[in-house]
């Protein structure tokens, strides 16, 4: 069996914890105008998080996560086969062990380890109950069939919650090489959703309001600020950012991300209390990488 260990995704917060400490650096080491005191000491040791802090999630994320999935999270469920065969079996687990790495490094998402969506293989479970089950909304299901030479797979991606189909696609091989095909669709579904994945997301969170939102979309929210990055944008990012950590105070992501975003708007002067500001910047940013 293969051991199912994934790798940490990459966020489009650029991995927060790298991204943090290059924040802490700029920070640390920038002089700004008018500034004639000098910067104000910065103790990250007053990041430090508690045991208990760490340990227990704040009662408002204990409560939103009692009702809601995780928005950001895709769980990729071990593929159906329906033909007999130890090859169909060995396929459809390569395909499943390489498209949760494959798709991994979609920014903004998280793929569900393999060992969590093993357990449900030949489950009885509805859609939405293997969704809260996994706390993913997104999951990708697929059937595998054989007939003489020719093997069709089948994929789709749903929307767990709602239990729609976003996305599917088939197709058939002939006489091909078990490795190769594993390859092949592994490559081109990573390919589709790498470029759709946050479409999908956009979408849905277009259709609501952000007092709806949790902490992961309102993160994801304001990462559309990169679309089109500019003043008016970067303030209302920023803002989405703080309501996340109202909801969520120790969200890694959302944490990197406003310490980035924050380190900006001092850089080019929209903060008027840069002092403040970077110090408050810096503490964000070590609070992500102690989190991460």
């Amino acid at each position: 069996m293969p051991s199912g260990t994934t790798n940490r995704p990459v966020k489009i917060v650029a991995g927060f914890a790298a991204l943090a400490t290059l924040v802490i650096a700029i920070l640390l080491f920038t002089e700004f105008p008018g500034d004639e005191t000098g910067s104000p000491a910065i103790n990250l040791s007053s990041t430090n998080i508690s045991p208990a802090k760490m340990d227990k999630l704040s009662a408002s994320t204990a409560a939103a996560k009692s009702v809601k999935v995780r928005s950001n999270w895709t769980a990729v469920l071990p593929f159906e086969i329906l033909s007999e065969g130890a090859e169909m079996e060995q396929l459809a687990q390569g395909i499943t062990t390489l498209m949760i790495h494959a798709l991994s490094p979609i920014p903004s998402f998280s793929v569900v380890p393999y060992r969590t969506v093993e357990r449900l293989e030949d489950t009885r479970l509805s859609l939405e109950q293997i969704s809260r089950n996994l706390n993913a909304r997104y999951l990708l299901e697929g059937r595998i069939q054989q007939a003489g030479d020719k093997i069709r797979i089948g994929i789709e991606l749903i929307d767990g919650v709602l239990g729609k189909t976003l996305w599917q696609e088939s197709k058939t091989f002939v006489d091909t090489d078990i490795l190769a095909i594993q390859d092949e669709v592994t490559l081109q579904t990573s390919r589709v959703l790498s470029t759709r994945m946050r479409s999908f997301d956009s979408k849905r969170l277009a259709a609501i309001q952000k007092e709806e939102m949790d902490a992961s979309e309102l993160t994801f929210l304001a990462s559309n600020f990169w679309l089109n990055p500019n003043q008016a944008n970067l303030k209302a990012s920023i803002a989405d950012l703080r309501r996340a950590l109202q909801l969520d105070p120790d969200h890694a992501d959302a944490l990197g991300c406003l310490a980035h975003l924050m380190s900006m708007d001092i850089l080019m002067g929209g903060e008027t209390d840069g002092a403040r500001a970077r110090v408050e910047a810096c503490q964000m940013a070590s609070q992500a990488i102690m989190l991460g």
